[in-house]
């Protein structure tokens, strides 16, 4: 299954908008207390942030976790040309996420409010 048609999928679940904002991202997490890294598909919603686990398929497996943005603390972005990361806290937990989409995560996290 290509992206395109998890997208659509995905859309026509209302998981996603119109804006179609998904993409697949290497994430290192604490999670309830517990240490997690593994890929994560990325779904940028109007009001929250969807992380699900990412199956080899590309479709979307269990949630890991629901983030309202306006819930997020210590929102950092980095984007240099070799080495690039976003990172925030949600609660006690905290993401740090690699190898994903920069236009992707540019677009959700400024229509988020969460960068200019």
């Amino acid at each position: 299954m290509n992206i395109n048609s998890v997208k659509d999928q995905l859309l026509d679940a209302g998981i996603l908008d119109q804006r179609r904002l998904l993409t697949y991202a290497t994430l290192t997490a604490t999670l309830q207390g517990e240490s997690f890294q593994n890929i994560v598909a990325v779904c940028f919603q109007p009001e929250q942030l969807l992380l699900c686990r990412a199956n080899l398929d590309n479709s979307l497996g269990d949630t890991l976790a629901v983030c309202p943005y306006a819930e997020m603390t210590g929102f950092e972005l980095r984007h240099r040309l070799l080495y690039s990361y976003t990172a925030f806290r949600h609660g006690e937990d905290r993401f740090r996420f690699y190898s994903y989409d920069k236009k992707v995560f540019l677009q959700g996290f400024q229509d988020a409010g969460l960068i200019e």
